[in-house]
């Protein structure tokens, strides 16, 4: 007898997984027929061709649980050994897809908050998420923001940075693990970081101290940062005496520096103060007092010109100066004296004060200047400087107005006398005035002028002089000769003519008057000749100093009169401007009459148009008058005895305004008469209709011809348009040919139509009405056909249900409306027609077959119709079931709830429902009830070790069965907590270090110890980060213990100091 052949299959659970999850690798071995019994020895399993390991089977099942599998896809085969009775054989590939286990990071930074150059530690925990295991290496970039601040590497699956590089302000700290072959990157939540300002203390020096004001003082600020702060403070130092600011400087350094030569005598509290930055505090320093004395002066004094003559203006400049080792500029007034005699004073600009002054007398004087000092330099008086004053001269200028002048007109005769330089003051005393040798007058100087009036100077020329008599201060002086010219009166003349315009041949009458011209009086006499352009109408004498003339010889036009004085002894002659007289035209008056009005387009019409002159004009006008349409001309006759005819039939219909315009000759001037409206009326119409064929059915065209004449007494073939109306609705309009139009139309809906045409008339034509043609419209029959898609289909799969709609003929068009869509007699919806088609989409069709119908529920214009039978068949739909268990891993005795989700798979749809048992292995847990597709199942009673747990759906009447893979649930006994370090590691023997314990599992810490003495316990988060505060101890290196419930951690090292 020889051994049976076998067959071994293998599976490998949960696939895909996780980096560090557990996967059951499972090997069934059955013996191939005719071979019987069940296999028994070991399997060997294969990564590839690298053995994971061998199992012993266990009715013919053997089992190989491996966290050792890298991420990536492994090649999986199980191979059995074969035994006495059984030959060996070897599974098909079952790829198993390994993962990165996913990770969480958590952050926190101590100290905070923190200050400026103040050293932070931050401290990243990298922890895998379940299902994954194991601690993870690599690197942690930690972030401000966006912006990288450092990486460091994991060790123990922590990473810590140290950095005193923040700014001021709130810094939003992430810590960003990367990721390595096993494990997926994450990032912490943020961790708010607050760096504030560091303090600063400033330290303010002067030098030298005491001084003299003017002296230069050096002003030296230093600023440093204050623990716990460090580095150089940068920015601007403000240096202040008492509360006003003196000046300030940029630090350099740490130093900033101020030259002064401005403050005042006296005692000054000087400060500086640091204006801070955006990384340091501000701080002002301790008082420094410096004392400002003050400074001494020296005054010269000198005066210039010297000599000078009287009233001429001597300028006294006094300069003081101080006196070492006083500086600057003495401020102040300086006092100016002639002897004993206070001359004024003058304020210091520059050192300098100057007074000018042009009253000292005639002789010799002693002046003086003195420096009454300021709050900050002492008084000085300057050395005796001598100035000389001697008497002024004179200049005298004479001037007469108006000059020249005319016989009798009053001439003011005005003398200046000035004091000549460099002299000054204003001269006084008496000038006398001569015409020649011949004095006319004496007059007194006031302000230094004289003035005299006179109007007994003749016609002719005069040499006038004034003599300036001189005075106790000043010397005499002669004006040079003014020359006084006086002249004959102008005169004006101003002519008139009356009236005007005026007409031809009639009177008109000139006046001319002349007058003498200011300042020429009197009224002069003599002739005045009157001119039309250079032709002398006539001359006339003088009365009163008016004189007139009456012509009536004026012709037609424009004439520029113009009247000249001829002048006499005492008066010179002038012309008037021109007086432009008119002379018109006579007027005239048209009038118009049209007959017969109203009249007939083409009727023949008589118009008439009399022309007449109007008043003052006389007489019969002549020549022609031109009849017009509103602006258009109809024609041109000629006047006899004053009336002209024209005789048309040109008019077109409507209203015409009608006017005769009189062309004028040389005498009489053209006039237009008052319209005369002439009416044209049009001519009558009648319209007859028919339409055919008659009746018809919808959507069947009709043609409708509209015959259009003219009634009597008009004539002609109408032209123009026809409307054609299904009762007060327009169906359309056509253009008539030879007095025919015709219209096709298939838009008359179903019914009774009262057809009417409207000939709408032209310029020439009135409008007419056919009488009413009465169509007849039946509704159009139609046919409907059926389809659906897909099928066959299944459960919950969409449907599409299409009916389409046609009309039959002779009907034609789109039918619209809805169509109801029927499976059997029941309905399953109804959709709108568009462009023929509805379309109904379900997936409510239960599991079976399906006799479906369309009906058109017809419309207005067309009869309903139901489709033939389309038999639709709808299968169960194949479903998925997936599993989950959570927590997993779990602890003894801790409930796990196991999940199931059952999903239609496409193409089906809809929400399973029914029951899913739950099995552990071939071992049923319990059966859950699928609600919204979902079954769940709560156990506590697993026992520690590794489970192959599924869920199978048992189907229902629209859905198939399903089961789940297999997922391993992992059960082991409570984890104690595992410490990876303390930071810092170490602290003050006093106690009161605030330490961060940082690990794993450190759920529900009930107390921590150092060496045994407990600590105070801060706060806990996300199982990984402890902050205790640590208790006193004496020196040394101790242990540091967590304790949870699952008991105490393993121990690390703090050192106390």
């Amino acid at each position: 007898m020889s051994a049976a052949n076998t067959t071994t299959t293998l599976t490998s659970a949960p696939d895909p997984s996780a980096f560090g999850e557990a996967k059951v690798l499972t090997a069934t071995v059955t013996a191939v027929a005719p071979g019987a019994g069940t296999p028994t020895g070991t399997v060997s399993f294969f990564d590839g061709a690298t053995l994971i390991g061998t199992s012993t089977l266990t009715a013919g099942v053997a089992t190989l649980t491996t966290t050792t599998l890298t991420v990536g896809s492994h090649p999986l085969t199980a191979t059995y050994n074969g035994s006495a009775n059984h030959n060996g054989s070897t599974s098909p590939t079952d790829t198993q897809s390994v993962n990165k286990a996913n990770t969480t990071t958590a952050l926190v930074s101590v100290p905070d908050p923190a200050v400026f150059g103040q050293t932070k530690t931050l401290t990243a925990a990298v922890t895998v998420v379940v299902p994954g295991t194991g601690i993870p290496t690599g690197t942690v970039s930690f972030f401000d923001g966006a912006t990288l601040i450092g990486t460091s590497a994991l060790t123990g699956g922590v990473a810590t940075l140290t950095t005193a590089t923040l700014t001021v302000g709130s810094h939003a700290l992430t810590a960003v693990y990367g990721g390595s072959a096993s494990y997926n990157g994450s990032t912490s939540p943020i961790d708010t970081q607050t760096v504030n300002k560091a303090g600063t203390s400033t330290a303010l020096t002067s030098a030298p101290d005491p001084s003299v004001f003017g002296q230069p003082k050096i002003l030296t600020a230093t600023v440093t940062a204050t623990a716990p702060g460090t580095g150089t403070p940068t920015g601007t130092v403000s240096f202040f005496d008492g509360a006003t600011l003196i000046g300030t400087s940029t630090l350099t350094a740490g130093t900033a520096t101020l030259t002064t030569s401005t403050l005042t005598v006296g005692s000054h509290p000087l400060t500086a103060t640091y204006n801070g930055s955006a990384s340091y505090n501000g701080s002002t320093s301790p008082v420094d007092t410096q004392t400002v004395n003050k400074a001494g002066t020296s005054t010269a004094l000198t005066s210039a010109p010297d000599p000078s003559v009287f009233g001429q203006p001597k300028v006294l400049t006094a300069t003081v100066t101080a006196t070492a080792p006083g500086t600057g500029t003495p401020t102040g007034t300086v006092s100016f004296f002639d002897g004993a005699t206070l001359i004024g004073t003058g304020t210091l600009t520059g050192g300098a004060a100057t007074l000018t002054t042009s009253t000292l007398s005639v002789g010799s004087h002693a002046l003086t200047a003195v420096y009454g000092g300021s709050a900050s330099y002492n008084g000085s008086t300057s050395p005796i400087d001598t100035q000389t004053v001697s008497k002024a001269n004179t200049s005298t200028t004479l001037t007469s107005a108006p000059d020249p002048s005319v016989f009798g007109q009053g001439k003011v005769l005005t003398a200046t006398v000035a004091v000549t330089a460099p002299g000054g003051g204003t001269a006084n005393g008496t000038v006398s005035f001569f015409d020649g040798a011949t004095l006319l007058g004496t007059a007194v100087l006031s302000g230094g002028v004289a003035t005299l009036t006179t109007g007994t100077l003749g016609v002719g020329s005069h040499a006038l002089t004034a003599v300036y008599n001189g005075s106790a201060n000043y010397n005499t002086s002669t004006s040079p000769v003014d020359t006084q010219t006086v002249n004959p009166a102008n005169t004006a003349t101003v002519l008139t003519s009356a009236p005007d315009p005026s007409v031809f041949g009639q009177p008109k009458v000139l006046t001319a008057t002349v007058t003498a011209t200011a300042p020429g009086t009197g009224i002069p006499t003599g002739t005045v000749s009157f001119f039309d352009g250079a032709t002398l109408i006539g001359t006339t004498t003088l009365t009163g100093g008016v004189a007139t003339l009456t012509t009536s010889t004026l012709s037609v036009g424009s004439h520029a009169l113009t009247a000249t004085y001829g002048g006499s002894a005492n008066y010179n002659t002038s012309t008037s401007l021109i007086d432009t007289q008119t002379v018109n035209k006579a007027g005239t008056s048209t009038t118009l009459t049209s007959a017969p009005d109203p009249s007939v387009f083409g009727q023949p019409k008589v118009l008439t148009a009399t022309v007449t002159a109007t008043a003052p004009g006389t007489g019969t006008p002549t020549g022609t008058v031109s009849f017009f349409d509103g602006a258009t001309l109809i024609g041109t006759s000629t006047l006899t005895g004053g009336v002209a005819t024209l005789t048309t039939s040109t008019l077109s219909v409507g209203s015409h305004p009608l006017t005769a315009t009189y062309g004028g000759s040389a005498s009489y001037n053209t006039s237009t008469s008052l319209i005369d409206t002439q009416t044209v009326n049009k001519a009558g119409t009648s319209t007859t209709l028919t339409s055919t064929p008659d009746p018809s059915v919808f959507g069947q065209p009709k043609v409708l011809t509209a015959t259009v004449t003219a009634t009597a007494p008009g004539t002609g073939i109408p032209t123009g348009t026809v409307s054609f109306f299904d009762g007060a609705t327009l169906i359309g309009t056509s253009t008539l040919t030879g007095g025919v139009a015709t219209l096709t139309t298939s838009t008359l809906s179903v019914g009774s139509h009262a057809l009417t045409a409207t000939y709408n008339g032209s310029a020439s034509y009135n409008t007419s009405t056919s009488l009413i043609d009465t169509q007849t419209v039946n509704k159009a029959n139609t046919s409907t056909t059926l389809t659906s898609t897909p099928d066959p289909s299944v459960f919950g799969q969409p449907k599409v249900l299409t009916a389409t709609v046609t009309a039959t003929a002779p009907g034609t068009g789109t039918p619209t409306g809805t169509v109801s869509f029927f499976d059997g007699a029941t309905l399953i919806g109804t959709s709108t027609l568009t462009g023929g088609v509805a379309t109904l989409t379900t997936s409510t069709l239960t599991v079976g077959s399906h006799p479906l119908t369309a009906t058109y529920n017809g419309s207005a214009n067309y009869n309903t119709s139901t489709s033939l039978i389309d038999t639709q068949t709808v299968n169960k739909a194949n479903t998925s079931t997936a599993l989950t268990a959570s927590p997993n891993p779990s602890g003894s005795g801790q409930a796990v709830t196991l999940t199931a989700t059952v999903a239609a798979v496409a193409p089906g749809g809809g929400t399973p429902t029914g029951t899913v048992s739950f099995f552990d292995g071939a071992t049923l847990l319990g059966t859950g009830a699928l609600s919204g597709g979902v079954a769940t199942f709560t156990t506590s009673s697993l026992s520690v070790g590794s489970h192959s747990l599924t869920a199978v759906y048992g189907g229902s009447g629209s859905y198939n069965g399903s089961t789940s893979p297999a997922v391993t649930q992992t059960v082991s006994a409570s984890l104690p907590p595992n410490l990876v370090a303390a930071i810092p590691s170490s602290g003050s023997t006093v106690g009161g270090t605030s330490v961060l314990l940082v690990g794993s599992n450190l759920n529900g810490v009930t107390s921590v110890t150092f060496g045994g003495v407990p600590a105070t316990i801060v706060s806990q988060s996300f199982g990984t980060f402890v902050t205790v505060t640590s208790p006193p101890h004496s020196a040394g290196t101790v242990n540091v213990v967590v304790n949870t419930a699952s008991g105490p951690s393993n121990p690390v090292n703090f050192t106390y100091m």
